[in-house]
């Protein structure tokens, strides 16, 4: 197998490159409420809900280091509620991700969960 290294990527069609480094090394979407589903991912080779509100996310390429950083979007069809979601940094490692969503009085599942996921893969 070969590589290919490049210092700044760009898509076809696209008329602005951006740099290697930002480009997503790991992203997911999914519900968690009355039917558990993932809409699409890259680089997550499982998802697993482990209780209300928190999910595993295992990578299919590791990052060098637990130096990553995640943005995330969450949507609940059912209220007007703010939500918070993010990485618990202190339950992730290189090749997996803690993910978990809550409010003031604990953990919630939601309609649509996103997280993007940047860094260095090992």
């Amino acid at each position: 197998m070969s590589t290919i290294k490049v210092d700044s990527i760009q898509a076809t069609g696209e008329t602005a490159s951006r740099a290697v480094s930002g480009v997503a090394a790991a992203w997911c979407s999914w519900k968690s409420t009355s039917v558990d589903e993932t809409f699409g991912s890259f680089n997550v080779s499982s998802r697993t809900d482990v209780a209300t509100g928190q999910t595993a996310l295992n990578l299919s390429s590791a990052f060098a280091a637990r130096d990553y950083a995640g943005s995330s979007d969450t949507l609940s069809q059912s209220t007007a509620a703010t939500y918070r979601g993010g990485l618990n940094y202190y339950g992730c490692t290189a090749s997996a991700l803690d993910y978990r969503i809550g409010q003031s009085s604990g953990y919630i599942d939601l309609d649509y969960t996103a997280i993007t996921v940047t860094g260095v893969l090992a």
